[in-house]
């Protein structure tokens, strides 16, 4: 009877959405590998990924979040019930993935996990129970790329933390470019979601006091591309900044961080209800007379970064 009750004040007040379109447990996101073998993203069979499994889960997380944490996520309600999108997000503990998760449980949710929290039993319990990605931080990781890609066009919505490690002040740090990379490749729109608050989880609880966070979350935009060549190193660069200040632009000044001097900000390469090949030509990029562009065929293919 707790559990009921807190999954249903949660869900209520952090966008679930209406009671007759939420799903009580996640669907799992599943491909045909082979006769008899069902993989999730993660890979490997699925045995221990089980709706009721992920259902206790996500119980127990709603309760520990109910007692330690005081959630600000009616923002929530502006990320839509169904996907692809790509969840960009600032990373300042390990527990904002577990949060994230069980508050938009209504939806197809995966994310990119550091390999190394597989190496604990615990948190490797968890990854497989939630379809996270593994990802090697040290170099370009294709496998996790391909997942990533599975998971998108399967209709998910894939977390990323562009910063790609922790911030220990809670403050944003120069963005790295995956979450560009993947964006660009995939043509699927964008959706900042930040939060703050919960770094101080630790010093709250030693003062026997709940912790407030703050979860905001900014208008979905997608990645313009060239349409005649691949982007460049710097262009990379620049897109990955863009998206890392529509992150900066939903929070408080004082985590803005690197990103805190919004005079800098650009969005050469940000498109709001447009898709990925409107808008006018990019520096370098030949734009084609009027009614002499691609054709639709050709406009559909798949392009390289």
């Amino acid at each position: 009877m707790v559990k009921l009750s807190i999954e249903s004040e949660v869900a209520e007040g952090c966008g679930a959405g209406p009671s007759g379109n939420r799903r009580p447990v996640r669907e799992n996101l599943v491909n045909r590998a082979g006769p008899g073998k069902n993989q999730g993203i993660l890979g490997g069979e699925d045995t221990m990924v089980k709706p009721v499994v992920r259902g206790i889960v996500n119980g127990l997380i709603l309760v520990l979040l109910k007692v330690l944490f005081v959630v600000d996520c009616g923002a929530l309600k502006k990320i839509p019930p169904q996907g692809p999108a790509i969840l960009v997000s600032n990373h300042t503990t390990n527990f904002e993935g577990p949060i994230y998760y069980v508050l938009l449980r209504a939806r197809k949710v995966t994310a990119l996990g550091k390999k190394e929290l597989w190496e604990n039993p615990l948190t490797r319990f968890l990854m497989k129970v939630w379809d996270i990605i593994p990802l090697n931080r040290g170099g370009p990781d294709r496998e996790a790329f391909r997942r990533a890609r599975q998971a998108l066009d399967q209709g998910a919505f894939l977390g990323i933390a562009p910063e790609g490690t922790r911030s220990m002040s809670g403050e944003l740090q120069k963005g790295r470019p995956g979450a560009a990379m993947l964006a660009v490749e995939a043509r699927v729109p964008i959706i900042p979601m930040v939060q703050w608050g919960v770094q101080d989880l630790f010093r709250n609880i030693r003062r026997f006091r709940r912790t407030p966070i703050h979860v905001a979350v900014g208008e979905p935009f997608t990645i313009r591309v060239p349409h005649d060549r691949k982007l460049s190193a710097g262009e990379l660069r620049q897109v990955t900044d863009e998206i890392m200040y529509q992150m900066a632009l939903q929070m408080p000044e004082d985590y803005r961080g690197y990103y805190r001097d919004l005079s800098g900000m650009t969005e050469d390469f940000i498109l709001r209800g447009s898709s990925a090949e409107e808008g006018p030509a990019l520096p370098g990029e030949r734009q084609e007379p009027h009614g002499q562009g691609a054709s639709a065929e050709e406009a559909e293919r798949p392009r390289e970064i």
